[in-house]
């Protein structure tokens, strides 16, 4: 509370003005974020307008990608965009003038659909990620026995051949497999 007296105080003509001052301080709705692999959220901190101009960055870029959030005209916001990289946790850290405000983001590891399937010679089974927001163009798809089973890019497995293959990629930092068995 404010309080200001115009004229002396206690003398006649004297006149008395108080107000209530609120400071808002900045500060973000949850302590924790959580996103998946290749998804991309908004950020948006409490009493804080695109005029206080926060400078975004996170303590791991390798496990999250923080940019400031732009208007149609390109004006700042006051908001960020974080994107999940790969698996793990990283402190987002906003300055405004000068004061460090952090919250943890909190990034969850791809699965497999399947870890073991058994396949027939010539027949086809297809493994896909879950928990992820990664482009299946983007993903990877290995063999480890390209004589028993492969394994194309949409994840198809063609059996070839009796034997044991391991079906994996390492997306997101995370390896995921599909133990394939050929009787």
């Amino acid at each position: 509370k404010i309080t200001a007296y115009f004229g002396e105080k206690g003398k006649q003509g004297t006149f008395k003005i108080s107000a209530n001052l609120a400071v808002k301080i900045p500060s973000y709705p949850k302590a924790v974020y959580s996103l998946q692999t290749g998804a991309k959220i908004p950020i948006t901190m409490k009493n804080v307008t695109g005029a206080l101009d926060p400078e975004w960055v996170t303590s791991e870029e390798g496990i999250a990608r923080v940019s400031a959030q732009r208007n149609s005209k390109g004006a700042k916001t006051g908001k960020a965009i974080v994107e999940g990289l790969s698996y793990g946790d990283t402190t987002l850290t906003a300055t405004i003038d000068g004061q460090n405000y952090t919250c943890t983001i909190r990034v969850t590891a791809p699965e497999i659909n399947k870890k073991a399937m058994t396949l027939k010679v010539g027949k086809q089974g297809t493994v896909s990620l879950k928990k992820t927001k990664i482009k299946k163009t983007d993903v990877v798809w290995n063999s480890d026995n390209p004589e028993v089973a492969t394994v194309d890019a949409n994840g198809k497995i063609t059996a070839l051949k009796s034997g044991n293959a391991t079906i994996y990629t390492e997306t997101g930092g995370i390896r995921n497999e599909c133990q394939v068995t050929v009787p």
